[in-house]
Order: structure tokens, then sequence, then C-alpha cells
């Protein structure tokens, strides 16, 4: 302990809070407690004792990561400005007792001292070959990172809250303890979205939550927490091991005018700028610019039936960068027809537009058929008036039907953070014993 404040140039005032090793032995306890007595009581007034507790009254001996786990706890600490309780230190030790104020345990959570200095923690662990260790940390003076990440205005598109269970009653506590902590944090929907999809493990029993503010999100949550299933911005079901196939549905008429398009995603923006530029050579006109992009340069010389095909094949790319892979593509109507000939790789670029200006459709209209049953329909686009991106509402259904989806590539370009999320609903059950 000295050694370690020497190295860091410090005195035992300038350190507020210990994490002990805590044998939980009457002698080492008492060995610990006057090293702390003989190194921090020192240069402290009564008025501010050195608090200090031990992770372990907390949840057990962690064996070889007993040390770590205390520097965890510290870092926590000082990052939430709490001192967290130490379970089980009732009585005191006498040693303890005899420092006159100067040591103190702390058996319920306090608030940490205030000061004009950074916080600071020191965590001992001592090892079972008889290395001990003794490290203080230091809280930022600037911190990188922020506990609540950043400001909950940031304009971001609508986004799905994804949770999974093992069981439908530890689903129905998940959306519990995630209410519950959204209504105490002020992390942006995008960030809690984005965290939830991965930093967790997907399980079996599944929900997505729907809606375009916070307001419709926590709706859905308390429908999912309340036991409903289904309803105004909520998906839950049961995921399913069965392929996937691509549906591209060729649309009648302008697209543009029955379907809002995600442009907000940069997943979908980057998949039409792909299909625009390959079909460059062979139009004069932007893709994007008649599917009704803002930015782009409108254009009425792409052809309705090209602006689906194009489209189709757009979404195609879009979900392969979201992680899915199909198993067939399907096609319904001459575009989508010709699109789903074109992602088998049966046509190419030039017979898919010729057959699209001749009216015909492909040789091989009939896709392959995959060796399974139970195929997931994933339809190209979403002819949707509801209040829901398409993409958010596909993705939801997506995720709760089992596909398989990499979520960084579904959030990449939106700048969204990792944020601390609630721990699984685990179920607890008390055990009593009798003498």
């Amino acid at each position: 302990m000295e050694r370690a404040l020497a190295d860091a140039r410090l005195t035992a005032a300038d350190v507020d809070f210990v994490e002990a090793h805590g044998t939980g032995t009457p002698l080492g306890d008492v060995m610990e407690a006057e090293a702390m007595l003989r190194v921090y009581g020192r240069e402290r007034d009564a008025d501010r004792p050195l608090l200090f507790g031990s992770v372990k009254s907390n949840f057990g001996h962690t064996q070889s990561a007993s040390g770590m786990a205390g520097v965890m706890k510290s870092v926590l600490a000082l990052a939430h400005g709490t001192v967290p309780a130490t379970l089980n230190c009732e009585p005191p030790l006498e040693t303890v007792e005899r420092s006159q104020g100067t040591l103190r345990a702390v058996p319920a959570g306090v608030p940490w001292p205030e000061s004009d200095r950074p916080r600071r923690a020191a965590v001992t662990a001592l090892g079972a070959g008889g290395t001990n260790g003794h490290v203080i940390l230091e809280q930022p003076a600037r911190p990188a990172w922020s506990w609540s990440s950043v400001p909950p205005d940031r304009a971001a598109p609508a986004v799905p809250w994804i949770l999974s269970a093992k069981n439908p009653a530890a689903l129905r506590g998940q959306a519990r303890k995630l209410l519950l902590h959204v209504e105490e944090h002020p992390e942006t929907d995008l960030d809690i979205a984005y965290s939830l999809a991965v930093t967790r493990s997907a399980f079996t029993h599944r929900a997505a939550v729907l809606g375009t503010d916070r307001k419709q999100l926590l709706s859905g949550l308390r429908a999912l927490a309340d036991g409903e299933q289904d309803g105004p911005g909520l998906v839950s079901g049961r995921a399913r091991t069965a392929k996937t196939v691509l549906v591209c549905s060729g649309l009648p008429g302008d697209p543009p005018s029955r379907v809002r398009l995600p442009w907000e995603w940069p997943v979908f923006a980057k998949a039409v700028a792909e299909v625009d530029e390959a079909l460059r050579p062979y139009l004069s006109g932007s893709l994007a610019g008649r599917l009704g992009r803002g930015d782009a340069t409108p254009s009425d010389e792409v052809p309705s039936a090209v602006v689906s095909f194009g489209l189709s094949v757009a979404v195609a790319r879009l979900w392969r960068m979201c992680g899915v892979r199909p198993a067939a593509y399907v096609g319904e109507g001459g575009p989508g027809l010709w699109a789903a000939a074109y992602l088998r790789r049966t046509c190419s670029w030039e017979a898919a537009l010729d057959g699209l200006a001749s009216g015909r459709g492909p040789d091989a209209e009939t896709p392959p058929t995959p060796s399974t049953t139970g195929l997931i329909r994933l339809p190209a686009i979403s002819v949707s008036d509801g209040e829901h991106a398409p993409l958010v509402g596909q993705l939801g259904e997506a995720f709760v039907a089992g596909v398989r989806l990499d979520w960084a590539g579904v959030y990449a370009g939106l700048g969204a953070r990792r944020v601390p999320l609630p721990t699984y609903a685990f179920r607890q059950d008390h055990h009593w014993s009798f003498a």
C-alpha cells in the first residue's frame, strides 16, 4: 500500500475508498484492517474516514478473478459517484472500532465523498501463492466516455428494440427491466436499439418493439411486459430454424407514390447507389432521383418497370448487407421475375433490361426450391401506409422469425453507440434451510 501511494505520488488522504481483499477470516480480516489503519488511517480527519468494502460480500469469491472483480467494481463506483454497499459487515472488527473513526465500512450504498479533486479508489488483491497487489485508480479529469451517452435529441431513424429470452416469463421480465431502465436513463432510442442488438445473446423466445418515437416504443414495451404477444408496435414469437426466401415483388405503377423508402438508413442508400452505378451504362436517368431521393437529380427517363426492377435488386443487396443470405429468390410480376432471375445469376443486366423493354418474362421462371420446409417470406419492399418505416418492421419481423442478422451492418453509418443495459431476467428461487 505504501509503495503504491509512493508510485502514484499521493498521500493517504488523497484516497477516498479502498476495495479490500476481504478474506472473510478472523485472522486475515484483522491483518488487512490493521494494514489499512497504519497506511490510510494517518493524515485523515475523523469527519472524513476512509471508506472500505469488499466485492466478495456482494456475489461471493471469484477465485483468481477476485482482484479484477474488485477493479471493475471500483471503476463503476468512480463512474457513478456512488460507493456500493458491503454486505454482512456488522458488527465491525475490533481493530476498526479502535481506529477512532478513521476507517469505516460501507454497510449501505452512499454518495461518493465530495471534494475539489478527482475521485480515487484503491484495490487490494492477495494472491494464493503469496503475491499481493495494491492499485490506485483515479477518475479521469475529462472522461473519454459518458455513462449517459449522447443527448437524447439526436436525429436518428426509427429503430426496433429487440429482446429475447429462454422462456416467455423471462421475456416479460426482460421487458419490465428494460422499461424501468429506459424511464430512468437518457440514452437515445438509437443507442438502446443498437446495444440490444449487438451486446445481447439471441434466444428462442423473441420480441421486437417498433415505433417512430420514445412514446410508441415505451407503449410497446409495456404491452410486452404485461404479457401481450402482438399489437400496435409489437411482434413476438418463437424463432424457427428455417432457411429464407426473398420475394421480389414487381410493383405496378410508380413505386415512390406508394412506398415510403428508408432513405434515412445509410445501408439502404448505399444499396440503391450501387445499383444506380451498375445501371448507369444502360440508362440515361438516375434511379435514386426517380425513386424520389431528395438530394438526387430527379429524372423521368427511367421507366417504371425498370424502377421496380432496380428497387428489388437494391433491397436484395440491402438485406445482404444486413447479413441475410437467402436460400432462394422468388419473383412476382414482370420486374420481380427479372429481379429474381438476375439475383439467381441466371441472366445479366442487359438481358433483364431487354426483357423489361419487350414485356416478356425470363426463360427460367421457376426458382430452385431449397430442400427444407418452413421458408420465411421476406418481401423485397413493403407497400405500407402504417406508422412504422418499412425497414424497421421487416427487421423486427425477421429477427422474431429466426433470421440471423448482421446488426453491425444494419446500423453502419448511423453513429450508434453501446450503452449499459439491464442484465438478463434470471429466474430466482428462494430456498430456506431449517435446523
